[in-house]
């Protein structure tokens, strides 16, 4: 079983029919299943990828959740163009957090194909492992499809925490500047942009903290003395996300799903603290929300304490509905918390 688990670690790509992209630039995320039936089948994979003339180069992040742990390994990929087929090689280990020596001469190699009536990439494609001393040879199917927010890709994340985002230059050409200030949940919603100088906000019912020079502290650091409750509602809301339930329960999971660098969140739901000060590993924070049959939406707040050994405080929520599960992925500073909705499917 080891041995099937450090072969799968090593692994990692997907893509999908049809995709439209500029040629192979860009995030590509999916599912990576393989042709055994004693390994497992459920691989979270993304793909950043750079092409230049006939070369790709880029990087591969592979995750997946085994008895309430979090693993992912992170690898430099490159590769090239020939006869409209693509072949990416993984070329370095770059990070992972599970237990075990690497095998490093297994290489995993992914094939891509073009579709010469529109030029278009056809990102699903196989996969296959080189055979080793230790190892039998092992092939698979990848799906993935372009990542709707570039920003928000896992990837990404992991990429910003690595130092390695400037050696991908549609990432930093089209990082977002607000520079009308970030927008609270409710702005979101109505689209209306919060001024760049705002008063500090607290959740009802709570104490008004005035502005005053000793609590505009450098850094977005926070005033001290203030509860939980009163340092989250002191920052806006950098990213929202929406997961729509039926059910009168949810169960939450909250995973580092980066660098384990002792990031540290508080989490509020509708005004209560639900974790507070809580350190993010790669084993599961776990909570079961219950939500009136009469509530229709509901909002979750992640705010970061810190920002660890490589900011920015980033994190994965899984969301539990019976079989359902939703996997979000969160980013957080000193500025800007993340917020995900709770949104009740109509007629449920």
């Amino acid at each position: 079983m080891k041995s099937f688990l450090l072969i799968f670690l090593l692994i990692g790509t997907t893509l999908v029919a049809g995709a439209q992209q500029t040629g192979l630039n860009g995030i590509w995320t999916g599912t990576l299943t393989n042709d055994s039936t004693t390994t497992r089948k459920d691989q979270s994979f993304e793909l950043a990828l750079t092409q230049y003339a006939n070369k790709v180069y880029g990087y591969a992040h592979t995750q997946f959740i085994v008895n309430d742990t979090l693993y992912y390994i992170m690898k430099r990929v490159k590769g090239t163009i020939k006869d409209s087929i693509c072949e990416v090689k993984d070329d370095e280990i770059l990070s992972y957090n599970f237990r075990g020596k690497l095998d490093k001469g297994i290489v995993t190699s992914y094939f891509f194909q073009l579709n010469k009536a529109d030029s278009s990439w056809q990102l699903n494609g196989t996969w296959k492992t080189n055979k080793t001393k230790k190892f039998y040879a092992i092939t698979g199917q990848m799906s993935l499809t372009p990542a709707k927010d570039q920003q928000q890709a896992k990837i990404t994340a992991h990429l910003e925490e690595l130092n390695l985002t400037k050696n991908l230059p549609f990432l930093t050409a089209n990082k977002p500047v607000t520079a009308a200030g970030p927008k609270t949940v409710e702005q979101k919603k109505s689209g209306q942009a919060q001024p760049a100088m705002s008063p500090v906000s607290t959740a009802k019912n709570e104490k008004t903290v005035p502005e005053t020079p000793e609590n505009k502290m450098p850094g977005g650091a926070i005033v001290p003395g203030l509860s939980t409750k009163q340092k989250i509602g002191q920052r806006s809301i950098g990213s929202t996300h929406t997961v729509y339930f039926s059910a009168d329960s949810l169960q939450l999971a909250l995973y580092d799903n980066g660098e384990i660098d002792g990031d540290t969140v508080s989490v509020q739901l509708n005004g209560e603290v639900i974790f507070d000060k809580s350190c993010l590993k790669s084993t599961a924070l776990r909570k079961t929300i219950h939500i009136s049959p009469g509530t229709d939406e509901t909002t979750l707040i992640l705010f970061a304490e810190n920002l660890g050994k490589y900011p920015p405080n980033t994190g994965l929520l899984v969301v539990y509905e019976g079989d359902k599960r939703t996997q979000i992925h969160f980013s957080a500073d000193l500025q800007q918390n993340a917020a995900v909705i709770f949104k009740r499917t109509p007629g449920k």
